[in-house]
């Protein structure tokens, strides 16, 4: 975390249109997120200066009340988590817009978040619209009744390309266009790469698609001619649990994307040579309490175990 939050300080010092997103599975995937349901978590990405960001399924790991209070304010309920019992935690919710235009609540049927995000940069009006899986349809309340639906999502749908909702987000895409008129609309996907490439084949509207969840390191983004040929849109993703940092380099004419380029960059000391001491400190402020069990040595292996 500190060492990205580093480098994107660095990037946003030089360039003032730069923009930080966030695709999501941020607050499960490490035990101190787990043991906490993600409630660990916030206080560092609030300190990272995030401008969005979209949910992943494993945002949903736990219950509805839980995700909620993670992510808007509260205590989560507790729950075991690798034989360990957790105790509700409070959370500040977090401090930047999170999307999701696909997310509806189950008893409401109302979105849990705002469907797009307007962002104004120096020189630029960037449109966010934010995809979530349809795998966080199967996220449950404390109760076991369903706590959200995922609009699009085929019944009885558990993998995203049971997926169909290109024609409401084309839609969508429209009318922010006239109402918001951005130079750019861009939309943050947890849908995965190849369901990412369909997306943008059979919508209009969008100029961009960063993505996420099959953790795919695209290095040579793909730019896809749309559903009526009237644009091409990036398709991209940075890989997973935090290797590389994406950066994506558009330039924009007249509202539209007429070159780019992109690069992963490996997340490492080489590159990040001081960590930011603010995020550095609140992240071992989150492990301190679970350091002794996590500390703990288990076992050895003479080779590296990579995911």
């Amino acid at each position: 975390y500190a060492r990205i939050a580093a480098m994107v300080k660095g990037y946003k010092a030089k360039n003032p249109d730069t923009v930080f997103v966030d695709g999501g599975d941020t607050f499960d995937g490490s035990p101190v997120a787990q043991l906490t349901q993600g409630a660990s978590v916030i206080p560092v990405l609030n300190a990272m200066g995030y401008d969005v960001m979209v949910p992943g399924n494993r945002d949903f790991a736990w219950n509805k009340e839980s995700f909620l209070a993670v992510t808007k304010g509260g205590t989560t309920t507790g729950t075991i988590s690798n034989g360990v019992t957790s105790p509700g935690v409070t959370s500040p919710g977090l401090n930047f817009p999170i999307v999701a235009a696909n997310l509806l609540d189950a008893d409401t049927k109302l979105p849990v978040f705002p469907r797009y995000y307007i962002k104004k940069t120096a020189n630029l009006k960037i449109a966010f619209i934010g995809l979530t899986s349809p795998l966080a349809g199967g996220a449950r309340k404390a109760d076991g009744t369903p706590g959200f639906l995922v609009e699009g999502a085929l019944t009885g749908a558990t993998t995203p390309n049971g997926f169909k909702i290109e024609d409401e987000i084309s839609s969508l895409a429209a009318t922010i266009r006239q109402t918001e008129n951005p130079d750019l609309v861009v939309v943050l996907s947890h849908l995965g790469y190849y369901q990412d490439r369909k997306f943008a084949a059979r919508s209009t509207g969008i100029d961009v698609i960063v993505g996420a969840h099959t953790h795919h390191n695209v290095t040579s983004p793909p730019a896809i001619p749309n559903a009526d040929g009237s644009r091409k849109v990036v398709v991209t993703q940075a890989g997973s649990h935090g290797k590389y940092l994406g950066k994506l380099d558009l330039q924009v004419r007249d509202k539209k994307v007429v070159s780019y380029t992109n690069e992963l960059v490996r997340v490492t000391a080489a590159n990040a040579p001081v960590p930011d001491p603010a995020v550095q400190a609140l992240a071992d402020a989150a492990y301190a309490p679970f350091k002794a069990k996590l500390d703990e040595v288990v076992g050895y292996s003479t080779t590296v175990i990579e995911r």
